[in-house]
């Protein structure tokens, strides 16, 4: 009998991680369909309690592997740019530019594995699926993530994302108006604005 129960236990578990392997496979599949794709967005922010903190709409570039630009045109506008290696924070009210190491902020930016392909990053995920809706729960300490949430259809059309941080704080974003469309890589080309100060974070 305690044969058996070991026996049962191993087969369950190698059947656990053969699912999670196949829902992995399948959402990283949907993303393959996605190349270069333009979309506008709004997002919201809800603080613990379900109330809207922060709103704000804009445009996104999207050319995979690492390659993204953000334009957030509402409430004050902002430029965050992916050049595969270093990422681009423009503050044009304040005249600011944040760089660092795309590595380095995988963690704090889920939507990165959108457009990034390097299969160790999926490791550190357990993924679940229902219908279009994928979530995905670190399977290890992340500085402030607890889950992430996709709904991308068959054909790779991302709908939404959304972002539940450890404090509570729900960060949606909602796709529109989303094109499959070549996107040429001097999209995502930043040059410093002269009299913009630079706070390089990339050593």
């Amino acid at each position: 009998m305690k044969k058996l129960l070991i026996g049962c236990y191993f087969f369950l578990g190698f059947l656990s991680t053969s699912v999670l392997a196949d829902v992995t496979n399948n959402l990283q599949n949907r993303l393959k369909k996605i190349q270069s794709i333009y979309t506008k967005f709004s997002q919201n922010i809800k603080n613990s309690n379900g109330d809207i903190i922060q709103e704000s709409t804009g445009e996104l570039w999207i050319k995979r592997p690492n390659f993204f630009k953000w334009h957030i045109i509402f409430p004050d506008e902002i430029v965050i740019i992916s050049d595969s290696k270093t990422i681009w924070i423009y503050n044009l009210l304040l005249e600011q530019v944040i760089a660092t190491r795309l590595n380095k902020i995988m963690n704090q930016m889920m939507f990165i594995l959108i457009f990034h392909n390097n299969i160790n990053d999926w490791k550190k995920y357990n993924v679940k699926q229902q219908g279009d809706n994928f979530e995905l729960i670190p399977k290890f300490d992340n500085d402030n993530i607890l889950k992430f949430f996709i709904n991308i259809t068959k054909d790779g059309i991302i709908k939404q994302f959304i972002t539940i941080e450890k404090d509570g704080k729900i960060n949606t974003y909602i796709l529109k108006y989303q094109k499959h469309i070549f996107i040429n890589s001097n999209k995502f080309i930043f040059i410093i604005p002269k009299g913009v100060m630079l706070d390089d974070q990339r050593k």
